[in-house]
């Protein structure tokens, strides 16, 4: 793809959309008026403004394959973050904002603008043209309309699910039944207790995780119930309520007795792909179960390529609560771009977020992102023989956001995360972590919310 000056790509649609819309609109997300030709003159040979992470990443994950599409459609990436010594760092908005986009990236931002009332409902134009939404992920929608109050202020071509994988073979030989869809959290322990065994002096693990220990170990807390650590309006913590607390226990207990595998800490990087697939401890049948993404079938694959010994496995949904059945800790949808609804070129930005959800997009997918799925339900039937239905099964978990300033918010995540992370590795007593983190977390939260000094 040809790069143009002034960060404009050459990528005015290979046909015209059957509606055009009123340059400079009010920020309403109701009907827009048609334009007459004049006065869509000044605006058509503009580019198409997208707020995006970099003009690199943009290129290489969307830009050559709408420009393949829509050649004629001129693009101009404004990058929304920095590097300076090294150091990533985030636009602030009004920054972004004076760039005048047409189209804003990523969840952060589609959220502070859809609150704000800056993006325009593009349930309007999927309506116009007929559009058959139900063809996108229900548990997509829900998470698209959580971004807007409500409201679809957003698209996305892709999201990020997990299932539970089994090995069968692991099961067959020790005699115990496989996991079922829709195990509960507790019962996916006492599962994993039976398997975590030593044999000639080699450890099986019960289930291992793709996410860090102190991720999975808030999954866990979360999965069997527990209170979130912080009360649902940001004034209170709970980390030494009853429930609270016994669940820690017991999932440092399992992380303990090897039900929940503990992978060494401070590991350098792996030096091949070979390395790095023999520390997966259910890609080397040392662990019988993992909760993890589409892409472990592509992993397990280059495992059986490496000379790594291969095993019958099959997957079934990720474990639930048995109050909440059908809510998922997983479903991540990350990838999102929502339309400003001042916008100039709302017919170009709209081809654009058409093109996130084409059958077209969807097909790259599983060859560019092997670990995201499609949002398309006709796109997401099967991979590589195997049925992907687990992944769809459920639906994100709806959090009301809490309104930390940013600064006590990542110190609070530090501090939760080097405090699990002292508990998991035996470091401190459970008891003593945790009244450290209510006491700290605590005097943040007072902070906060301006009752502490």
């Amino acid at each position: 793809m040809k790069i143009m000056g002034n960060n404009i790509l050459r990528i005015v649609p290979a046909c015209m959309l059957c509606i055009t819309f009123l340059a400079g609109c009010k920020e309403t997300s109701e009907p827009v008026s048609s334009t007459s030709p004049a006065q869509t003159t000044s605006t058509s040979n503009k580019p198409l403004k997208i707020a995006f992470l970099n003009e690199h990443q943009f290129i290489r994950e969307y830009g050559d394959s709408f420009h393949k599409k829509f050649p004629d459609i001129p693009l101009q990436v404004i990058p929304t973050v920095q590097t300076e010594g090294g150091v990533i760092s985030e636009l602030e908005t009004s920054a972004i904002l004076q760039e005048k986009p047409d189209l804003v990236f990523g969840p952060n931002l589609v959220m502070e603008l859809g609150e704000a009332g800056k993006l325009f409902d593009l349930s309007v134009l999927a309506k116009r043209e007929n559009m058959d939404l139900s063809v996108i992920s229900p548990a997509v929608i829900d998470a698209l309309q959580a971004l807007g109050n409500g409201k679809l202020v957003a698209l996305a071509s892709e999201f990020q699910s997990a299932a539970l994988y089994y090995n069968k073979s692991l099961f067959d030989r020790l005699q115990i039944p496989y996991p079922s869809n829709d195990i509960s959290w507790q019962s996916l322990l006492e599962l994993s207790k039976r398997i975590a065994r030593t044999e000639n002096g080699k450890s099986i693990y019960g289930l291992t995780h793709r996410n860090s220990p102190t991720v999975f170990l808030s999954q866990y807390i979360h999965g069997v119930g527990a209170p979130s650590p912080i009360s649902e309006d940001g004034r209170k913590a709970n980390y030494t309520s009853v429930a609270y607390s016994s669940a820690v226990e017991a999932g440092i207990a399992a992380f303990a007795s090897g039900a929940f595998y503990l992978p060494q800490q401070n590991l350098p990087a792996a030096q091949s792909v070979a390395e790095s697939l023999n520390r997966n401890k259910f890609v080397t049948g040392e662990a019988a179960m993992t909760i993890d993404s589409p892409g472990l079938m592509t992993t397990l694959k280059q495992a059986a390529d490496q000379g790594i010994p291969s095993f019958s496995w099959d997957l079934v949904s990720e474990p639930i609560h048995p109050s909440k059945p059908k809510d998922s800790q997983n479903i991540v949808v990350s990838s999102v771009f929502g339309m400003m609804a001042d916008s100039e070129k709302k017919d170009a930005a709209w081809t654009f977020l058409k093109y996130l959800i084409s059958s077209e997009l969807a097909a790259e997918l599983p060859k560019t992102k092997p670990h995201f799925l499609s949002v398309r339900l006709d796109a997401g039937g099967e991979r590589d023989g195997r049925k992907l239905d687990a992944f769809y099964a459920h639906r994100p978990i709806q959090i009301s956001p809490r309104r930390l300033p940013k600064e006590i918010s990542q110190e609070y995540n530090k501090l939760h995360t080097e405090e699990m992370t002292n508990l998991l590795y035996g470091r401190k007593r459970v008891a003593d972590g945790l009244q450290f983190l209510q006491d700290s977390v605590q005097r943040l939260l007072d902070q906060a919310n301006g009752s502490g000094k």
